[in-house]
């Protein structure tokens, strides 16, 4: 059986100008719907398609990228190998998604995304605080670039070499509306790219993560790479020109289609996220001077089943444990 990596196909991606979206898995958004200012800015320097039918490696391997808008079906066998193998040749893959996780958006791109140590959970980002926006899952996220090269390439200060004592936050990070999406588990050999903040739920959590496939130790040969978004809301045509959506979607993509960008080791290697034990200090019960029982224990004021992170119900500051 030939290399991949040798094929035809598998070498034109690292070269090719040509951007796929794909319309194949159901997705709610493309650049025919939702998608139409972020089809408009690609195409000042892209060639834009789309794919319709079953994902293939002879449809894929010509192209520089292949874009997901949040897949609402489920991929066969054949084409998680196609896009394997595609991403081994050295294309580049962006799966976008939503809230909910899989069981909501009726898709199992998980597999996929599990090689290379990410996965989306079954959650929903909301605000802290009203702030700019009504809806309480458009989350304003002012802190949550978790390495300091996309800020640089963003044109930001970096905060840690910054001489004006003047220099607002405003300044010094990227901001950006986080709408309707959920977070993301990331694992090494992935790395974390942007967090949902101190001022959303739950709390500094990934939501964007990146992976090359030379990291992966089944694909150390491979030069394609992956990028994950828990919302595909993000750049939607609604959002994509809040806040500073624009800018950061170029500086993704710059990362995705140049060497122009080397993400700062020591931030992928310790992002500043907290993991799912650390934030259930957070979901803490407040002893009551009614309750019949004392509590000796921290353990027993940790109550999951204060507030569901998929936004279902608002968390309540104080219930008995019995849930009542």
């Amino acid at each position: 059986m030939p290399d991949e990596r040798s094929s035809p196909m598998a070498t034109t991606a690292a070269v090719s100008q040509n951007i796929l979206f794909s319309e194949a898995k159901k997705e709610l958004f493309s650049p025919s719907s939702g998608y139409r200012s972020l089809q408009a800015r690609l195409k000042a320097h892209w060639s834009v398609g789309v794919i319709r039918d079953e994902v293939t490696l002879e449809k894929v391997g010509g192209a520089r990228m292949v874009v997901f808008g949040c897949p609402r079906d489920k991929f066969s066998v054949a084409e998680f190998t196609a896009l394997r193998s595609y991403l081994e040749g050295g294309g580049s893959v962006v799966v976008m998604l939503g809230e909910g996780g899989e069981t909501k958006l009726g898709t199992n791109v998980n597999f996929l995304l599990e090689e290379f140590g990410i996965a989306l959970n079954s959650d929903s980002v909301t605000r802290t605080a009203y702030h700019k926006f009504h809806h309480p899952k458009e989350a304003l996220v002012t802190n949550g670039v978790l390495n300091r090269e996309l800020g640089r390439a963003a044109g930001k200060s970096d905060h840690t070499h910054s001489d004006s004592v003047n220099t607002t936050l405003s300044q010094k990070s990227l901001s950006f509306v986080y709408p309707f999406g959920g977070t993301l588990t990331v694992q090494k050999p992935a790395v974390s790219l942007l967090s949902s903040g101190s001022t959303s739920y739950p709390l500094c959590r990934p939501v964007a993560a990146f992976c090359h496939s030379k990291w992966v130790q089944s694909l150390q040969n491979g030069r394609g790479r992956l990028l994950v978004l828990g919302s595909a809301h993000l750049f939607s045509d609604q959002y994509l020109d809040k806040e500073e959506n624009g800018r950061l979607q170029e500086v993704l993509w710059q990362l995705m289609t140049s060497d122009d960008i080397t993400l700062n080791a020591i931030d992928a290697e310790d992002p500043e996220v907290y993991t799912s034990g650390i934030t259930l200090v957070l979901m803490y019960q407040v002893c009551r001077n009614s309750g019949p029982d004392i509590v000796f224990g921290i353990i027993v004021l940790l109550n999951q089943n204060c507030c569901l992170s998929s936004g279902v119900r608002l968390p309540f500051p104080a219930r008995d444990r019995t849930g009542s």
